[in-house]
């Protein structure tokens, strides 16, 4: 039969008690104010205490069978577990989050070893102040015979009890380092997915922006002209105005990716502001291919267009631009119209 032996005093351990129920509440507090997600902390802590259940539940039983039962299932379970949890907690969203994030390994190793020595001076600090008989005694005091004297406490020195909560320690470091390294590694493909779909959208806007304002320049001898003007100028304008819209404005666009009927259909439009600007120059536009389901960059097939009559930018014959549609991906050629079809691209 087992016996609890205790004596340290009752004073000092109220007064610890009181004084760890305020580190807690204030370290949760800063913990949980200092990132985006507040209930971060909660969600991680519900799902550790939950393994140590699941890992104890057989000593359950024999926990209310006694007080030293159910201080020793406590204590170096669930308490010295929830302390572990702190530490890992710590480490992996706080103090190693940035260094490792900027790969600086040897900052991130000094201060993760100092977390854990600083946590295995706690545990023992937490053993010897409430739960020596649980934590620092290294054997359970059996009850002496009637009028017997209780044999003397063996206890772990100092030392001895810091290698094993060191150990400990360093393994919760090795479990956070992994963590972090993974967590980072998950975040790691969608930033730069991020990262890409913004240069592309803002090379994109240059070069559109570039396109559009060369033909808005060239609208200028067409407002001057009395007799276009009336007609001609404000289809050009309108022209203009709708191009503007897709590139800065269409939902579709600033995703980077459309279908391919409407980029086919602002490419129309495109060229049906050219016919307007320069009127001596015929293009055409054929499609062939099946277009539902196809998809295309936005502005693609404008600028792709605009880089081919450039090549022909002195030719006033008749011009047609194809578009085929192959495994829904759209392959644009120019050919010069003359008796037979010569391909320029």
């Amino acid at each position: 039969m087992y016996d609890q032996v205790f004596h340290g005093d009752e004073k000092k351990k109220g007064r610890f008690t009181a004084y760890s129920r305020q580190i807690g509440v204030i370290s949760l507090f800063l913990i949980m104010k200092a990132h985006k997600e507040p209930y971060r902390y909660l969600v991680h802590l519900a799902i550790v205490m939950a393994l140590l259940l699941l890992y104890t539940y057989r000593q359950l039983p024999a926990a209310f069978t006694g007080a030293f039962a159910a201080r020793w299932l406590f204590i170096r379970y669930y308490l010295y577990g929830f302390i572990n949890f702190n530490l890992f907690y710590l480490l992996v969203f706080w103090l190693i989050n940035q260094p490792v994030k900027q790969h600086r390994y040897a900052r991130s190793i000094t201060i993760a070893l100092g977390a854990a020595v600083v946590f295995s001076l706690l545990k023992y600090a937490i053993g010897m102040l409430w739960g020596h008989d649980v934590i620092i005694q290294r054997m359970i005091t059996i009850k002496p015979a009637n009028g017997g004297k209780p044999p003397a406490e063996y206890l772990f020195s100092f030392w001895e009890y810091f290698r094993v909560a060191f150990k400990t320690s360093m393994g919760v470091v090795i479990l956070a380092f992994a963590y972090r390294l993974f967590l980072d590694y998950r975040n790691e493909d969608p930033l730069a997915n991020q990262l890409a779909q913004v240069e592309s959208n803002a090379s994109r806007l240059s070069a559109g922006s570039q396109l559009l304002l060369l033909h808005l320049k060239a609208l200028t001898p067409l407002l001057t002209d009395q007799v276009r003007r009336s007609e001609e100028g404000v289809q050009a304008i309108l022209l203009i105005s709708e191009l503007l819209r897709y590139l800065l404005y269409d939902k579709e666009t600033t995703q980077g990716a459309t279908t391919l009927k409407k980029e086919l259909y602002f490419l129309q439009q495109y060229l049906s502001l050219r016919a307007c600007l320069y009127p001596d120059q015929t293009i055409t536009l054929q499609v062939t291919g099946e277009e539902d389901g196809a998809t295309a960059m936005p502005m693609q097939l404008l600028l792709q267009a605009e880089k081919l009559l450039r090549q022909r930018e002195n030719c006033n014959g008749a011009l047609q631009i194809a578009v085929n549609v192959e495994n829904k991906m759209p392959v644009m050629r120019m050919y010069e119209v003359s008796g037979a079809l010569t391909t320029i691209e």
